[in-house]
């Protein structure tokens, strides 16, 4: 077994704050402006198809608000971490909530390229490509440790490609 030669990690505690804050103004200001009883109201006269689609459409997204809700309790309840381990001859992103499946282990000699991309005014994005052309972010993971990452990767994998879109200082 290989030792891990670099690890970042940060909480999921942060997403989960975010992402149940941002639920819960969403959710005050459609009840808030809703007018449940005039909608009920013209859901009754409508014809069986209608109703049926409007039941669907709300039934959906009552599973994607309560889908959402079980992932933010489960990041803040937890508060597991996230990671990224550069081991020797591959490196190893960890994503502590198996819901969003976002976790992958890589080959070195499978990394062609890696990209810094500087955006102003948003968040920057930090990731890199295989052979086959598949993109693998560091979700979640703060731009600073990802960059770190990446310029660990750079330095060290000498038959990789640096591709840096803008200006760091912008």
């Amino acid at each position: 077994m290989e030792q891990c030669v670099i690890s970042y990690q940060q909480s999921t505690r942060n997403r989960g704050l975010f992402n149940l804050i941002a639920l819960i103004v969403i959710l005050s200001i459609a009840t808030y402006f809703a007018e449940f009883e005039d909608k009920l109201a013209s859901l009754k006269e409508a014809i069986l198809t209608a109703q049926i689609f409007v039941t669907f459409i709300v039934l959906s997204i009552a599973l994607i608000i309560t889908y959402l809700l079980v992932i933010s309790f489960r990041d803040v309840l937890l508060n597991s971490k996230f990671s990224l381990k550069l081991y020797e001859t591959y490196l190893v992103f960890t994503e502590p909530n198996n819901w969003m499946n976002k976790s992958y282990k890589l080959d070195y000699k499978d990394i062609v390229e890696v990209h810094k991309e500087y955006w102003v005014g948003e968040s920057n994005e930090f990731y890199v490509k295989t052979r086959n052309g598949k993109r693998y972010d560091f979700p979640n993971l703060k731009d600073e440790s990802a960059e770190q990452a990446l310029d660990y990767l750079s330095t060290n994998l000498k038959h990789v490609k640096v591709v840096i879109d803008g200006s760091k200082n912008t």
